[in-house]
């Protein structure tokens, strides 16, 4: 009977599904919008699913462990096997903040779901420029680490037109001051947090100092335009942990851009 009891209250606590215990349940370290941008940017639709027309939504029940990563997965609402297995692969590049219960993280339960519908697809392939996500790099790495840009063997670049001399040049030349902003006369430095895939999409954007006066919102425009070249460890392309500062500063009449002046780890 005890042990009964002790398998009863063990779900309950992976499950997450006791208010009374959870006092907030786990949530991706980025915000709603930032997490399905990702997820756009990120989507491959199985190549035959298009081709036959199969659309559907996939559910996803999965673990949130202590460091914040998704696995255990379990498919409550499945699709095709393509499907099933785009779905899985995105998701587990999310981060997760953990689940609190008394003060203290704890691992849960979590569910996710991941549309896929073709003419919404073909309007996000529109709009981001790509269908397939190319990549110079047969050899990657497969664990999920996300290494520290102190580790790299080879820093991430971004991929540029040839007519920007490098990545402030390029900020320099896009950015636009947001006009709440310099009506206002707030300047200051937008710093971002985010994680560069082993395919060069930025994931997992966090605002490590906000700006406002919609700084905030042009500082992530830019960076989501970016694509990556994505660091290497022995010649395998990674995941990484990176920063970008962006800085307004109407007086100057210019905003400058400094990557990773600070290499730490998530």
């Amino acid at each position: 009977m005890k042990a009964f009891l002790a398998i009863i209250l063990s779900l309950t606590v992976f499950q997450g599904v006791s208010s009374a215990q959870i006092n907030k349940s786990s949530e991706p370290i980025s915000s709603k919008k930032l997490t399905n941008d990702f997820i756009e940017a990120a989507m491959m639709y199985p190549q035959n699913d298009y081709d036959n027309k199969i659309e559907g939504k996939v559910k996803l029940q999965f673990k949130v462990t202590l460091e914040g990563n998704a696995t255990d997965f379990i498919i409550i609402k499945p699709q095709s096997d393509a499907m099933n297995e785009e779905s899985i692969r995105l998701v587990r590049k999310i981060l997760w903040k953990p689940a609190i219960i008394n003060g203290r993280p704890i691992e849960s339960a979590q569910t996710y779901e991941i549309q896929f519908n073709i003419k919404h697809y073909d309007k996000i392939v529109k709009s981001r420029g790509y269908d397939r996500i190319e990549t110079d790099h047969q050899n990657v790495d497969n664990s999920g680490k996300i290494y520290s840009f102190a580790e790299l063997f080879i820093k991430p670049r971004p991929l540029l037109k040839d007519e920007y001399k490098n990545l402030s040049h390029f900020i320099q030349k896009s950015l636009k001051y947001p006009d709440a902003a310099y009506a206002a006369g707030i300047e200051g430095t937008v710093k971002l947090d985010f994680v560069i895939e082993e395919d060069g999409i930025a994931s997992n954007l966090r605002i490590d100092q906000s700006v406002g006066g919609g700084c905030d919102n042009e500082a992530i425009r830019i960076l989501q335009t970016i694509r990556w070249k994505p660091g290497l460890i022995d010649g395998l392309a990674v995941r990484s942990h990176n920063s970008l500062n962006i800085t307004f500063r109407i007086s100057e009449h210019q905003q400058r851009a400094i990557p990773n002046r600070q290499a730490s780890g998530l």
